[in-house]
């Protein structure tokens, strides 16, 4: 088969390549450091940057920097106060009508004058082409203490001329984020972005500054976001209409009365630290699913941590059992403390990707019915009370594997039994947090499915004997470990004498990316003959510390598999 470089490529088969490359500009929580992370494929040649999507420009980011120095005259800190943006890369590319969205980003705890306006003045955001941007996000628990002390001696004031400034400087603006937390993304086994959380107890004063943004923009706004401690207060009735309402509980008790948000046009909806029902109250005439929310695409509920453990479990109230005719995602956690099957609901919605977030033993609540049409799936359990052994039957999960489903991407994670037999013949990618996985069950679940590209294991060992390391309850070892599975041929290769060992037979046609990780012991001469297999495989992803040894032994066999850190691979099993 010939090679060719990437710029012998056809322009869209290129740009599709670096599109995917771009990915990370593209997540909820990106910051500027993502950014510049695009930027260095776009200075590769004009050819590269000619080739860039789109999306790589979609931030124009301004991010807060507290420099602390010790002057020799002073015996306090001092700290200085710098803003960085991308505007100048965004102008030296020629791409200053693209961004829709300016992100301020604050992750200090400075409590000086905040002086943004200013800087946004001084950066040149406030003047044509940047006065069009349509949405402003505040990230960073910055937002919450900038503006507060004895420096700012009247914070209402500040808080009001700061409003009269946004609104004079940006008045097409149609949706405000407001994120004290930011939620990292860059760990591999965080393959959806964590829900913004109330960070750790505080005892200081908020600064207005957001909150009066907030709420007087409200009305005109189609998108809004805010979660605690941040809080949306209103002092006269109004009717929002949002396409779009990202919300805490606790944010939505303090409103006003005669204060709904209108479903007319509501296409995005994500509720978070959902304490009891889902609080249908907020929205004017409720909850009816099939008119006003009939354009719904996008539906996260997130109970509140700890729910999953309580004793009540009601049935679905009567407006909630509805067909959704737009709903493709589906986002659920931890509802099973609050109803016995939240999911039944959206059994005849054409989703397309679903999170299932809940403890491990209230699993079999759920009909598995529920992932019979979906392409991308997230199966998330929670051990009950933090156990390291759960001794309970591993049949909660595995009733999954056995499910019939169309799925084509799956993410399986925070331990579940290895996936013995798996009946989702479609299944491309495959990311899997498990307990046990020797080379006989990787070798049989790689026999199973015959269409998978990409596979990721992260396991506590390799050891089939290793009992201490079995989750589930012990009767069922024998059924989910190679003890039951006869050695095959591939055990008895010899990685120093090929020519004697036995014919070689292939494992798996289409794996073209596989990663392996194990806390416990890791076979590294089990792995480097599976390679053999694998006629496919261009990447093998490992720790660090055993990189070297695999190396070694794809020298003896000739291979051209590249060898990578584990975390490198993590761009192929991302669903969201």
């Amino acid at each position: 088969m010939p090679t060719h470089t990437l710029n012998e490529l056809p322009a869209n088969i290129l740009t599709r390549i670096i599109a995917f490359l771009c990915h990370d500009i593209t997540h909820e929580h990106a910051v500027l450091a993502d950014y510049w992370e695009a930027m260095r494929i776009a200075t590769v040649c004009r050819h590269w940057k000619s080739c860039m999507p789109p999306h790589a420009y979609r931030f124009v980011f301004v991010q807060r920097t507290i420099i602390r120095t010790h002057p020799e005259q002073r015996s306090k800190d001092v700290r200085q106060v710098v803003w960085v943006s991308n505007i100048t890369s965004l102008l030296c590319q020629q791409n200053p009508h693209l961004p829709t969205i300016l992100r301020v980003i604050m992750s200090d705890d400075y409590t000086g004058p905040l002086r943004l306006t200013t800087a946004l003045g001084a950066l040149g955001l406030t003047s044509p082409p940047w006065d069009r941007l349509s949405t402003i996000q505040f990230y960073g628990k910055g937002i919450l203490r900038s503006g507060t002390d004895s420096r700012t001696l009247d914070m209402q004031k500040d808080a009001n001329a700061f409003f009269d400034f946004i609104r004079h400087s940006y008045q097409t603006l149609k949706a405000i984020g407001l994120h004290a937390a930011i939620p990292p993304h860059t760990d591999d086994t965080l393959e959806t972005p964590p829900s913004p959380t109330t960070p750790e107890p505080f005892n200081y004063t908020i600064s207005p500054h957001y909150q009066t943004l907030l709420s007087r923009f409200a009305r005109r706004l189609s998108s809004l976001q805010c979660f605690q401690p941040m809080t949306l207060t209103f002092h006269a009735p109004a009717t929002l209409m949002l396409a779009s309402l990202e919300l805490d509980e606790s944010c939505f008790r303090v409103l006003a009365p005669e204060v709904y948000f209108e479903c007319l046009n509501l296409r995005k909806l994500r509720l978070l630290n959902i304490e009891n029902e889902v609080p249908v109250g907020i929205f004017k005439h409720g909850f009816t699913w099939t008119g006003p929310l009939s354009r719904l695409t996008e539906l996260q509920l997130h109970f509140k941590s700890g729910s999953d453990s309580q004793q009540q479990t009601l049935a679905l109230p009567a407006h909630l059992l509805r067909t959704f005719p737009k709903l493709s995602k589906l986002l659920v956690s931890q509802s099973t403390g609050v109803y016995r099957d939240a999911y039944s609901s959206f059994q005849n919605a054409p989703l397309r990707l679903l999170q299932i977030n809940e403890n491990y033993r209230k699993l079999a609540q759920i009909d598995t019915v529920i992932i019979r049409n979906i392409s991308c799936l997230h199966l998330k359990t929670i051990l009950p009370g933090g156990d390291s052994k759960v001794n309970d039957p591993a049949h909660f999960v595995t009733r999954f594997y056995l499910a019939d489903s169309s799925v084509r991407r799956a993410l399986l994670q925070t331990m579940v039994p290895f996936p013995t037999r798996l009946f989702w013949q479609s299944l491309v990618c495959l990311s899997l947090d498990t307990d046990i996985a020797p080379m006989t069950l990787i070798k049989q679940l790689l026999g199973q499915l015959v269409l998978l590209k990409y596979l990721r294991i992260s396991c506590t060992t390799m050891d089939p004997g290793d009992r201490d390391s079995y989750y589930w309850r012990e009767s069922y070892m024998s059924e989910d470990t190679c003890d039951a599975i006869p050695p095959t041929g591939h055990d008895a290769i010899r990685l120093d004498d090929l020519q004697t060992s036995s014919d070689i037979r292939t494992t798996s046609k289409s794996l073209q990316v596989f990663g392996m990780r194990a806390t416990g012991y890791f076979d590294e001469a089990a792995i480097s003959r599976l390679l053999l297999s694998l006629p496919a495989l261009q990447q093998l992803a490992v720790d660090t510390e055993h990189a070297d040894e695999i190396r070694s032994n794809i020298e003896r066999i000739q291979s051209d598999v590249v060898v990578c850190e584990y975390s490198e691979i993590s761009r192929y099993f991302r669903l969201y």
